[in-house]
């Protein structure tokens, strides 16, 4: 109850996701796309990271998050540091109108994004 009570205060979140005590908000709020939080503690979520931008919608699989961001596209990140993730690489599919949702096949070779037209 308490992580859901601090995200109403203070996100403005489309979707979060779990993996692990790591929580991934994609914030719909101008200003920040994704924001990854700590929940070692989990009264006390701490913000570990954030982007700029729109975010929508994230799916974390082992240390890759594919994070997707509406009208600006698909990012995709090495987590494995959550405070510092790097970017491993960016879709930006003109065929795509809104990069909704996703995700990746098991053996990690194909990404299906959800286009919300």
């Amino acid at each position: 109850m308490a992580i859901a009570t601090y995200l109403h205060a203070c996100d403005a979140s489309a979707a979060a996701a779990i993996s692990g005590t790591t929580m991934f908000a994609a914030a719909s709020d101008e200003g920040s796309a994704l924001r990854i939080y700590d929940l070692a503690t989990p009264t006390a979520p701490a913000l570990r990271y954030e982007t700029g931008g729109e975010g929508h919608d994230s799916t974390p699989r082992g240390t890759r998050l594919y994070d997707f961001h509406g009208r600006d596209g698909t990012v995709i990140w090495d987590v494995s540091n959550a405070s510092n993730p790097d970017t491993l690489g960016v879709i930006d599919d003109p065929t795509i109108v809104f990069h909704h949702s996703g995700d990746v096949t098991p053996d990690e070779r194909y990404l299906y994004i959800c286009d919300e037209l």
